[in-house]
């Protein structure tokens, strides 16, 4: 989903701006957002179940209404990660095309 707002803002952007989407400069600083998105979701998994095991040992009584909880909120978190740079670029794009439709200057960061 995230995939389609993105293409369409930068297509907006291009077609009706006639510029660039002010991509990194140089581009290889994208690659190190990818990077430490696979490195906070490889730390995240990895972490959760560790915490299981230390509080499976610690208090097995509560082990699984940990694991219920713990599973319930990994997956919220790791929905908003993965759909984080989705909903920002998309909030960036309805600023930038308001601003074209109402005549605000834009300046470049």
């Amino acid at each position: 989903m995230h995939c389609i707002v993105a293409s369409v803002v930068v297509l907006g952007s291009y077609f009706l701006g006639n510029g660039d989407f002010h991509l990194p400069n140089p581009p290889l600083f994208a690659l190190f957002g990818v990077i430490l998105y696979a490195i906070a979701a490889n730390v995240c998994f990895t972490g959760g179940w560790l915490t299981e095991i230390v509080v499976r040992k610690i208090w097995p009584r509560e082990a699984d209404r940990f694991a219920t909880t713990s599973f319930s909120l990994g997956l919220i978190f790791s929905v908003l990660l993965t759909l984080t740079p989705g909903i920002l670029l998309g909030v960036g794009g309805i600023f930038a095309f308001c601003g074209y439709l109402f005549g605000v200057a834009h300046k470049p960061l």
